[in-house]
């Protein structure tokens, strides 16, 4: 696919630039799971329990003393390594979605003025401007949430599953599965509504290609004959947008609802199961502790086919002379 090999050949170049972007990833996401874990020790010591609700934090290999003032210095200490890491891994993303945006707007512009050279008398489609508007920003977004910031959520996914099942594998084994359930609906859901985003872009596009071929003509054409044809035009495409409007608000509305999901299974598990299986109530605050601070790189995950689709239709405005080219600069 064209439009794959466009960022994996950029990203290729950049090997050390990707590398020190997802090592702040892993440490963030550290970070991020160890937090809520902490809990379990400010609450041994605070209240002078004897109990295992440190066990977890023990897990990925932290032992703190039984003071309060230690505890307070390492929560603090976690915290503005998580603030500097989250900083640094955003901003890096960024830069590195900023420069590939820039390479691609250069090399388009290359491109047609190396093709208007040589066909001099051959016209420029006003939908040649698409690729400097709405696609490069749908390119960006893919590449920074899409590729980088679904790689730091799968690292912090693995991380937290690991810990919530060391927690309790009775409860994990259940929101594993509906996870995966819930993943694929929504994958589902996001392959059939494709055709709707790919009809949205192409509205757009014609929109833009009306304003850009006036611009050109310097409105030489009559003022109330482009004005009506612009008016039939936008409420076509909001007419037709309707459809889109409704189905990436369904998505939407979806995975909120598939995290009040993952909750509701947690309490009615711990309901209906054997006591044998049913573990202690701190256990099970803990658990929920660390599954609601993953909730936001749950809904990443469950989103990121809705941003591959959309990115993936961006990206195949940019043609095979086109990557041809980007290869070739991007070896130099």
């Amino acid at each position: 696919m064209i439009s794959k090999a466009l960022w994996v050949d950029y990203l290729t170049q950049n090997k050390l630039k990707v590398l020190s972007i997802l090592l702040l990833a892993i440490v963030s996401s550290i970070c991020t799971i160890i937090l809520p874990l902490s809990i379990g020790k400010f609450s041994e010591i605070v209240f002078q329990e004897q109990t295992n609700k440190s066990r977890a934090l023990e897990l990925l290999g932290i032992y703190l003393p039984n003071s309060i003032k230690a505890f307070f210095i390492f929560f603090v200490s976690v915290m503005l390594v998580k603030f500097i890491t989250t900083f640094l891994h955003s901003y890096y993303s960024s830069i590195l979605g900023d420069s590939f945006i820039q390479k691609l707007r250069k090399l388009l512009i290359e491109y047609y003025l190396n093709r208007k050279k040589n066909s001099p008398r051959k016209k420029i489609s006003p939908s040649a401007l698409l690729p400097f508007t709405t696609e490069v920003k749908t390119v960006q977004r893919y590449i920074i949430k899409g590729v980088i910031g679904f790689t730091k959520d799968i690292i912090l996914l693995i991380l937290a599953l690991y810990v919530l099942g060391y927690i309790s594998i009775f409860l994990s084994v259940t929101i594993v599965l509906l996870l995966i359930i819930f993943y694929f609906l929504h994958r589902f859901l996001s392959k059939i509504f494709t055709p709707y985003y790919a009809d949205n872009r192409n509205q757009q596009g014609k929109l833009i290609s009306f304003i850009a071929k006036n611009f050109t003509n310097n409105f030489t054409d009559d003022s109330k004959l482009i004005l009506d044809e612009y008016e039939a035009l936008s409420c076509n495409a909001l007419q037709k947008k309707r459809g889109y409007i409704v189905r990436k608000a369904f998505l939407s509305a979806l995975v909120p609802f598939f995290l009040a999901l993952l909750l509701l299974a947690t309490m009615l598990t711990v309901l209906l199961a054997s006591k044998q299986f049913i573990p202690s109530s701190s256990t099970i605050l803990m658990y929920v502790l660390v599954l609601i601070t993953i909730f936001p790189t749950i809904r990443n995950v469950l989103k990121i086919d809705t941003i591959w689709a959309e990115g993936n239709l961006a990206m195949g405005k940019f043609n095979r002379q086109l990557l041809d080219k980007f290869q070739k600069t991007s070896r130099k």
